[in-house]
């Protein structure tokens, strides 16, 4: 009977690490998807819009945060209420996992949260430029 009960317990504990090691891959895939939509947006082009995919991209950050977050609290919730609790020890290390991941999705919604002002402010300026290329244009054709 002891046999079984800790084969219980490694069962739940080897469920809590593959848990949080798809987290912890989900995160790095999304700082990948947060990278490239950083290089996107520090884009000054003028003349190339690629908004849509900007868009997109933002959308789909968002919700691999929402996922992350809700993830992350169905882990915790796990480690609490689970047998995998059995000792001091595997109680500390499951809640050393679960802040270090809810630290890592912190640090990556303020990057998120950092490039959507990027954005907007790169928004500002290109509709300022267009502006003036405009009215450069406009001067142009009326003193011609």
């Amino acid at each position: 009977a002891v046999v079984s009960t800790q084969s219980g317990h490694y069962g739940r504990g080897s469920q809590f690490n593959k848990v949080a090691g798809t987290i912890g891959r989900n995160i790095a895939n999304t700082c990948e998807k947060l990278e490239k939509l950083a290089m996107l947006v520090s884009n000054k082009s003028l003349f190339e819009d690629r908004s849509t995919e900007i868009n997109q991209l933002t959308e789909i950050i968002n919700e691999d945060l929402s996922g992350l977050d809700r993830m992350i609290s169905e882990l915790q919730a796990f480690s609490k209420n689970s047998a995998v609790q059995v000792n001091l020890q595997v109680s500390q290390h499951s809640n050393s996992v679960v802040v270090s991941l809810q630290s890592q999705l912190a640090h990556i919604t303020m990057d998120f949260k950092e490039v959507l002002v990027s954005r907007t402010e790169s928004i500002k300026e290109q509709k300022q430029r267009r502006d003036q290329f405009r009215l450069v244009s406009l001067l142009s054709y009326l003193i011609n």
